[in-house]
C-alpha cells in the first residue's frame, strides 16, 4: 500500500487562490474526508486533516481536536489546522453561520412579518 501522504495527494485539489489542501475523495455527511489505513495492523478510518496535523505538527493531545481555520471541512493544509476544543468548535460554528437550523432574522427564512407583529416575537 502506498504512503498516506501519497494516497492523500492523489485524490486532492489545491485551491490556488485560497491555498486549501481539498481532499476529493470519500467523505462524510459534515464534508470531512474519509481514508481509511492500516495501524499495527488494525483498519481504521481517519480524516485527512487530522492526518495532516499529526505528521506535520505533532501528536493531538488529548481532549483536543484538530480545527480549520479556514473553515474547509475537507481542507488538510496544516498551515489552515489549529488544535482547539470542542466548545471553541462550537463557538466557530456559530460565529461562521454553520449552525443547524442557524439563522440570523425570519427575513433569512423568507418570512415576512409586518412590523407591529415582529415587536411581539420573543427572541
Amino acid at each position: 500500500m502506498k504512503p498516506v501522504l501519497d494516497r492523500l495527494w492523489a485524490k486532492t485539489v489545491v485551491d490556488e487562490a485560497t491555498g486549501c489542501w481539498l481532499w476529493q475523495g470519500a467523505r462524510n455527511q459534515n464534508g470531512h474526508g474519509n481514508v481509511h489505513v492500516t495501524i499495527n495492523g488494525v483498519h481504521k478510518t481517519r480524516r485527512p486533516h487530522q492526518i495532516s496535523y499529526e505528521h506535520f505538527k505533532g501528536p493531538v493531545p488529548l481532549g483536543k481536536i484538530v480545527r480549520h481555520g479556514c473553515d474547509m471541512p475537507n481542507c488538510w493544509n496544516p498551515e489552515h489546522l489549529e488544535l482547539g476544543d470542542a466548545y471553541q468548535n462550537m463557538q466557530d460554528m456559530m460565529a461562521r453561520g454553520r449552525g443547524r437550523n442557524q439563522f440570523t432574522s425570519l427575513a433569512d427564512l423568507g418570512i415576512e412579518v409586518p412590523a407591529a407583529e415582529a415587536e411581539e416575537i420573543p427572541f
